[in-house]
């Protein structure tokens, strides 16, 4: 398949600063500019010009990976399940909560007592039918429920 990779976008306002409302999530330099659905309308429509079948980025944080979670998967479907149970772990925490928490090491596996490693995979926007089929099918999500009921991840108190 051919993807449109996403390196590195910087989507921050230089001219705002954080407030109690809007703290700083980890990788931000300034606040964000709330047009991420905007730029990737954009890139959709880029995909479909030049009839490539999605786009492809690798999220550096769990808030880059969830606040993108409306429009994209993961492409590999174990991770997309560890991805899940992480959600699930966090599920009760507000963003900045707990996307500190995975940075701060307080993830950890209940069964083993080890803090959960965020380790991103590619996530895409599938944009042609071929490429969502896969990430739609009944084999991925089965893979990824699987994936995500092997993982009891929790907050350990910090």
């Amino acid at each position: 398949m051919a993807l449109l990779r996403v390196e590195w976008l910087r989507l921050q306002n230089p001219r705002a600063a954080f407030t109690a409302g809007r703290p700083r999530l980890p990788g931000q330099e300034h606040p964000g500019l709330g047009m991420l659905r905007d730029v990737i309308a954009l890139l959709i429509l880029a995909c479909e010009r030049l009839a490539l079948d999605g786009i492809l980025f690798v999220p550096a944080h769990y808030h880059t990976a969830v606040q993108s979670r409306r429009s994209l998967r993961f492409l590999d479907p174990e991770v997309e399940g560890r991805f899940r149970a992480l959600e699930r772990a966090l599920g009760h925490l507000p963003l900045t909560a707990a996307t500190h928490a995975v940075e701060a090491g307080q993830v950890v596996d209940a069964a083993t007592g080890q803090p959960f490693n965020w380790q991103p995979g590619p996530m895409v926007i599938p944009v042609s039918s071929v490429l969502r089929r896969r990430l739609e099918g009944e084999a991925y999500e089965a893979q990824a429920v699987r994936e995500a009921a092997a993982h009891d991840l929790r907050v350990a108190a910090g």
